[in-house]
């Protein structure tokens, strides 16, 4: 099943200088994006730490198992915790930069498609690469 995720974007103060339309076009770093576009066995990937404790930590893969309304059902994809589940419900979002002159609060799941994990997330050795001269 496919799933479109809306967030629901607002404003800390000055909530009528601002559209609402012009608030969903921003994406800050850290923030997932306003519109979500999930489906069921898409590998995604955690903005936020849940429970450390039992690897569900920022950057960690997941793979989605189900999509709810209010939550989405994934279970770790590989390493130590591999086969662990979480529940990932919508959660307030506060950027921690002050890129825009307001405070933009979005609440979405906190996570994001990983079809490409980028190379700070990703520190595996590569043994595949030989030298030639």
């Amino acid at each position: 099943t496919k799933m479109l995720k809306k967030s629901f974007d607002s404003l800390e103060e000055d909530a009528d200088l601002y559209p609402l339309e012009y608030l969903n076009t921003l994406t800050p770093s850290g923030i997932p994006p306003h519109q979500l576009k999930l489906k069921t066995g898409a590998p995604i990937m955690l903005m936020r730490n849940f429970n450390p404790f039992e690897g569900h930590c920022n950057g960690t893969k997941y793979i989605v198992r189900r999509l709810h309304s209010r939550i989405v059902e994934a279970v770790v994809a590989n390493g130590p915790y591999a086969g662990n589940d979480i529940l990932i419900p919508r959660i307030p979002l506060i950027p921690s930069e002050n890129t825009f002159p307001f405070r933009l609060k979005r609440k979405q799941f906190p996570l994001r498609p990983c079809f490409a994990i980028t190379s700070n997330k990703s520190q595996l050795p590569r043994t595949d690469v030989t030298a030639s001269r």
